[in-house]
């Protein structure tokens, strides 16, 4: 029952979705409206400083530590709220 729901609602809202006009052109400076396109970065040297990163015991000890930390901060936070 709720699978023709939901698809009968996507096919009637992502159309609708598509046809919102959206104005770039109106937020950017018109410096920036007529600037040139950045240069592109190479992307061999990007890949090979991406492979050269090392993944240790301290490494999964730290984003541990770091996720336990945002879980406590979390908490708090919804304790806060009254949640």
């Amino acid at each position: 029952m709720r699978l023709p729901l939901a698809l009968t609602f996507c096919a009637l809202v992502i159309p609708l979705a598509q046809c919102t006009p959206v104005e770039i052109e109106d937020s950017l400076s018109v410096e920036n409206q007529h600037a040139p396109y950045p240069k592109l970065a190479p992307l061999d040297g990007l890949l090979a400083a991406a492979n050269q990163i090392e993944v240790s015991e301290a490494t999964a000890t730290n984003l541990q530590n770091r996720a336990a930390a945002l879980h406590a901060r979390a908490r708090r936070l919804r304790q806060e709220n009254g949640q």
